[in-house]
């Protein structure tokens, strides 16, 4: 059973490497490099706001 989830997890890995392009245009998905920068900005200068939505977090 191993080998099988192995090869789903393979496929469905390959399918989103297709989509991550278009996934990253999306003002809702963010890298997580991108987020840890963005929240050690945050952290050392505020923010207007407590709830830091994604989409503001790409404007960071």
């Amino acid at each position: 059973m191993d080998g099988i989830e192995t090869k789903w997890l393979q496929l469905m890995y390959d399918v989103m490497k297709l989509f991550y392009p278009l996934l990253m245009k999306s003002s809702s998905v963010i890298t997580s490099e991108h987020f840890g920068k963005a929240m050690i900005q945050v952290a050392k200068n505020g923010y207007s706001h407590s709830i830091v939505e994604s989409h503001e977090l790409k404007q960071i």
